[in-house]
C-alpha cells in the first residue's frame, strides 16, 4: 500500500454539542468568574483590608455555641438570612464554603471566624464595603467540616 492511497482525516469544523449539564456548569462558572472580578474591583476601589473589614463589622452573639472556634481556612456549613435595613429578605439558605477562599461575601466569611458549632450571630454590615446597602445577616453555624 503506497502512501498516496492513505487519506488523512480532515478536522471537522462542526461545533461539538455540549450536554445540558455541561452548559449549566459553564454558565455557573462564568457567573462565578464575573462575581469574583466584581469583588476584586470593589476591594481595589475601596482599598479594603481584612483588618479594616473586621473593625467595620458589628455583630451580636445570640448563642455562643460549643466546641472549637472557626478559623481561617476551615470549611463550614451555615444557615444565613440576609436582610436589608428596611427588612427586605435578600437571601435565606444553607451554604457551605471554605473561610478565606472568597466564594461568598467577605463580610459573611469574616463574621464566621470565632464562631462555634450551633452558635448564632446577628451581623450588621455597613454599605461602605462590598454590599450595595446596609445588610443584616442572621447566621447559625451548623458544622465545621
Amino acid at each position: 500500500m503506497s502512501s498516496s492511497n492513505i487519506r488523512k482525516r480532515e478536522p471537522s469544523n462542526a461545533p461539538v454539542e455540549k450536554t445540558a449539564k455541561q452548559q449549566k456548569i459553564e454558565v455557573q462558572r462564568k457567573k462565578h468568574e464575573e462575581k469574583m472580578v466584581e469583588y476584586e474591583r470593589i476591594d481595589a476601589l475601596y482599598n479594603v483590608k481584612d483588618e479594616e473589614m473586621i473593625s467595620a463589622l458589628n455583630y451580636t452573639i445570640i448563642t455562643e455555641g460549643e466546641g472549637r472556634a472557626v478559623s481561617e481556612s476551615d470549611q463550614v456549613r451555615l444557615h444565613h438570612t440576609a436582610r436589608t435595613d428596611n427588612s427586605g429578605v435578600l437571601d435565606d439558605q444553607v451554604i457551605k464554603f471554605q473561610v478565606g477562599v472568597g466564594k461568598v461575601h467577605t463580610e459573611l466569611q469574616l463574621s464566621t471566624i470565632g464562631m462555634k458549632k450551633h452558635g448564632k450571630r446577628v451581623v450588621a454590615v455597613n454599605s461602605a464595603f462590598t454590599l450595595p446597602q446596609k445588610t443584616i445577616f442572621e447566621i447559625e453555624l451548623l458544622a465545621i467540616l
